[in-house]
C-alpha cells in the first residue's frame, strides 16, 4: 500500500509519517510504503496552484507516482474558520491527484492548547477550536464521502482520561512526541477500519 500525507507542520513534526506511523502500520499487519509532501504552515489552497512554491514541491513529488491513500491534512484553523474555502480547496486538490490516487482520507488536527494567542483573537477555548475543526472536517467526509481521522477529538479524550499528559510541544500550537504519537494511532486506526 502507497500512502502519501499531504499537509503541514501539524504532520512532519516528530516525522510522524516516517518514524512513527510507518512503523505502527508495519507492527498491525499492513505492508505499506509511506511518504509525505509538507510545508510549514501551509493551506491545501497552496499545494492546488501551480505558480506557489508549494504546489510546485507537491508536484516534483509525485510525478510519476500511484497512491492508494492520500491523507489530507489542513492548515491549523482554516476549516474553523473559513470552512468553504477548506472545501473548496481539498475538492480541487483531489481532483488534481485523481489519476494518482485511488482513495482520499482527512487528518482533523487539534486546536491550538488553551493559552496561545491565536485562541484569544479567535474568542475561542482550545477545546472549542477543536471542535469547530472536528465539525468542518466531519462535514468535509460527509461532502465527499472519505474517512476523517479525528485526532482533535482523540487529543481532547486522552486528555480527559490522562491530565497528567502533555500532547503538545512546548509552543502551545504543535504536537509532543506523544500527541504525534497518538495522531499516527488514530490515523492507523481509521485506515485499518475503512480497508
Amino acid at each position: 500500500m502507497n500512502i502519501l500525507f499531504i499537509g503541514n507542520s501539524y504532520t512532519y513534526y516528530s516525522d510522524m509519517p516516517e518514524a512513527l506511523f510507518a512503523p505502527l502500520a508495519e507492527k498491525a499487519g499492513l505492508d505499506c510504503r509511506v511518504s509525505s509532501v509538507t510545508v510549514g504552515g501551509c493551506t491545501l489552497e497552496r499545494y492546488v496552484d501551480e505558480t506557489d512554491s508549494a504546489g510546485q514541491k507537491l508536484r516534483a513529488a509525485i510525478a510519476g507516482q500511484h497512491y492508494d491513500l492520500v491523507i489530507l491534512q489542513e492548515q491549523g484553523v482554516r476549516p474553523a474558520v473559513a470552512p468553504e474555502l477548506f472545501f473548496k480547496s481539498a475538492e480541487a486538490l483531489m481532483e488534481l491527484l485523481k489519476d494518482q490516487a485511488e482513495r482520499f482520507m482527512f487528518y482533523a488536527t487539534p486546536g491550538r492548547k488553551d493559552g496561545h494567542a491565536d485562541l484569544v483573537k479567535l474568542g475561542m477555548t482550545g477545546a472549542e477550536l477543536t471542535e469547530k475543526l472536528a465539525q468542518a472536517y466531519e462535514e468535509a467526509g460527509e461532502r465527499f464521502s472519505l474517512p476523517v481521522a479525528q485526532v482533535g477529538r482523540a487529543f481532547m479524550e486522552y486528555t480527559d482520561a490522562h491530565p497528567e499528559a502533555e500532547l503538545y510541544d512546548p509552543d502551545l500550537l504543535h504536537p509532543s512526541l506523544l500527541g504525534s504519537t497518538l495522531a499516527a494511532e488514530v490515523i492507523l486506526r481509521e485506515i485499518l477500519k475503512n480497508l
